[in-house]
């Protein structure tokens, strides 16, 4: 859709927003969301890690019962109905093993219908996992969000997917109820939009008009990724810019810090301009950087170096924290890949010299940070001249390892031989859910 074209928003309510309780509110009536459903864990006992690695990318499957659930005729059914009957009977088919190995969630239709056939976590806050249902989200089929304290799913409306930035962030408020906070931008400005998930209200409201420095057409701000922050707050991160903090407790009114990278490492990159070495337009910067809450504190993660096609001596992996009242960054512990390469354990394990890409952080251990280590080669063909050419790209092996980034030790490492030789770049978010797993566990014991 063009976005001049677009319809206009919806006008902002009158009356203040509900702050949000301090304390467990009663359970959620039946009708706010999808019923409970019996969830599929294949984990090794004893219990689960206390946070995984989980794949952004959650795929659908039909389920074994599938083509016995009655299905009213589509005649009968509007397109938008015939969605809602499709998200309200889906169930959770979760995967979890120990990092550096990945854990997945999918998604079980229980109707015999083909779409959705995938998704997209946007985040994660304890035991809550906010996903996107359907690839691209403009399909329209809304947002999935599972609770493993509860074995069940809850289904969200979509906004206007045409000018979502695509990274809601989640945010829990305990006993089930959580807050979903949604970026929508129009050509000339951006707003806030809040979904409420508690007993005494499940519907979107709009907040706040962000600051228009950040978008369009002064800047094109891009949402890389979002998390919750301090039990209080929302961060919607463009890991090229800065990160907009968003404080919603107790305030009719969020409170909204826009916090720019540490000096020097903001990069000015609009994504309709290509650049050198970019031909696309603005880069992937997941592959280069990363940030999250880690410990109570936002920590931001640069391979120096890597955007600017140094060679691997010039290149170096540089944390820094926020302070708390997000005034300042400190630099933290900086390490060479040319220092973890030479490193006791690294060596030890015989790991790849190449470059490490796509840093996720950890939850467990604020100094650790995972990497990936791919081996990549290239088909060599001859052309017209006689001359030996590269060709099609073979990805030969993919290592994930953490790094403890104070001792420069490899903690743990795994590798994969991907099939058919194809390249495999991760899209991975660090989550502890599974940690509320365990009740659940339990009971299938039982």
């Amino acid at each position: 859709m063009d976005r001049r074209s677009a319809p206009p928003l919806p006008p902002t309510p009158a009356s203040p927003l509900p702050p949000i309780p301090a304390s467990p509110l009663l359970p959620l009536p039946p009708s706010v969301g999808s019923p409970i459903r019996r969830t599929l864990v294949r984990s090794p006992l004893p219990p689960p890690p206390v946070s995984v690695l989980l794949e952004r990318k959650v795929k659908f499957v039909r389920g074994a019962q599938a083509t016995c659930t009655p299905l009213p005729s589509r005649s009968r059914l509007g397109h938008q109905e015939l969605r809602e009957v499709v998200m309200n009977t889906m169930e959770a088919d979760i995967d979890i093993v120990d990092p550096p190995e990945v854990s997945r969630l999918s998604m079980v239709r229980q109707i015999s219908l083909q779409r959705p056939s995938c998704g997209i976590i946007s985040s994660t806050d304890r035991a809550l996992v906010l996903l996107y249902a359907g690839i691209p989200v403009s399909t329209g089929y809304g947002y999935l969000v599972y609770d493993a304290s509860t074995n069940s799913i809850s289904r969200v409306p979509m906004l206007d997917s045409g000018r979502s930035l695509c990274r809601a962030a989640i945010l829990s408020l305990g006993k089930g109820e959580y807050v979903l906070a949604e970026v929508v931008s129009r050509f000339d400005d951006a707003t806030l939009y809040l979904w409420y998930y508690t007993s005494y209200q499940s519907r979107w409201r709009s907040l706040a008009c962000l600051p228009p420095r950040l978008f369009p057409p002064k800047y094109s701000f891009k949402i890389d990724m979002a998390f919750s922050y301090a039990d209080t707050s929302v961060c919607f991160v463009d890991l090229l810019k800065g990160v907009l903090v968003c404080k919603l407790h107790n305030s009719p009114e969020p409170e909204i810090t826009f916090v720019p990278l540490p000096v020097g490492y903001s990069i000015d990159f609009p994504s309709e301009v290509p650049r050198e070495g970019y031909p696309m337009g603005r880069p992937r910067p997941e592959e280069f950087r990363t940030m999250r809450c880690v410990g109570g504190a936002i920590k931001f993660v640069s391979l120096v170096g890597y955007y600017e096609r140094h060679s691997h001596s010039g290149m170096v992996l540089k944390t820094w924290n926020l302070s708390q009242d997000l005034k300042n960054w400190e630099l933290g512990k900086s390490l060479s890949v040319t220092d973890i390469w030479a490193s006791q354990s690294f060596c030890e394990r015989n790991l790849p010299r190449v470059t490490p890409t796509f840093p996720v952080l950890s939850l467990d251990d604020a100094e650790a940070i995972y990497v990936t280590l791919n081996v990549i080669d290239y088909e060599k063909y001859v052309n017209n001249y006689g001359e030996i050419c590269p060709g099609n790209m073979l990805h030969k092996a993919h290592y994930m390892i953490c790094i403890d980034t104070v001792q420069n030790k490899i903690l743990s490492s795994n590798k994969i031989i991907p099939e058919n030789w194809k390249p495999y770049f991760p899209d991975l978010i660090p989550s502890n859910f599974n940690a509320y797993l365990q009740e659940v566990l339990l009971s299938l014991i039982a």
